[in-house]
């Protein structure tokens, strides 16, 4: 009885640690990365559109003055 016992001990354990490699086997089949692809970015303009101020001003100054 102990020799059965220890012979389906060791089968287990020998089947256990098969599986083991196994596993550890299909990590490096992983496939590459991909590569991001490249990001395009517009240039930008380097002076803003000029400021129209002019009409603002003169609205208020119609408003002060009495």
């Amino acid at each position: 009885m102990n020799n059965l016992k220890r012979t389906l001990t060791a089968a287990a354990m020998l089947c256990l640690l098969a599986i083991g490699v196994f596993a550890q086997d299909r990590d490096n089949q992983k496939p590459p990365p991909k590569e991001k692809p490249p990001v395009v970015v517009t240039p930008q303009k380097k002076d803003p559109p000029p400021s129209n101020n002019q009409g603002d001003k003169k609205k208020e100054d119609k408003r002060g003055k009495p």
